[in-house]
């Protein structure tokens, strides 16, 4: 927690300062390959979402890919899947999406895909694309869909879901 607490102090005023998000994780990484102790690492998505024109530009570093619903269905949006940060070296790329109007952009952790039922079966990302389908779907109705298929073992990592509405 101690890492995860000096991470997001840096990275509000590096965001203020540097241009794109790929330009804010490659300077991040640079500090925390310093600066992290050896075999510790963080994923992580860093989004910049223009609401004037609905423009989404984003860069991951390992993390996983955010789920888009729009009047085409739900598909999970490509980019290039940078290392987690703090393990070497390198520059990150960006992505840019242009949202349509009453689209919605899921973001979410590994705690959400991996939770296991008791069958050891993942939820997985597929199961969250067809909950986030459905209109009245939210951020809290995914994380009960996860809590239901989980039977009440409880989840065993974060699970984090930011629902957004273009």
């Amino acid at each position: 927690r101690r890492w995860m607490s000096r991470l997001r102090g840096m990275l509000g005023p590096l965001a203020q300062t540097v241009g794109g998000a790929g330009e804010v994780l490659t300077r991040r990484n640079r500090l925390l390959v310093e600066d992290f102790p050896a075999g510790k690492f963080v994923t992580m998505l860093l989004a910049v979402l223009n609401p004037t024109n609905r423009e989404l530009t984003f860069s991951s570093a390992g993390h996983l890919r955010p789920l888009l619903v729009d009047e085409q269905g739900a598909r999970f949006l490509e980019s290039e899947r940078g290392m987690p940060l703090g393990l070497g070296t390198g520059e990150f790329s960006e992505s840019r999406v242009q949202l349509s109007k009453n689209s919605r952009l899921v973001f979410y952790s590994d705690g959400i895909t991996e939770a296991t039922g008791l069958s050891d079966e993942e939820y997985g990302a597929e199961r969250m694309r067809d909950h986030v389908l459905r209109p009245e779907a939210t951020a809290e109705s995914i994380l009960a869909d996860v809590r239901s298929f989980a039977n009440g073992q409880g989840l065993q990592d974060d699970a984090t879901v930011i629902f957004v509405r273009a």
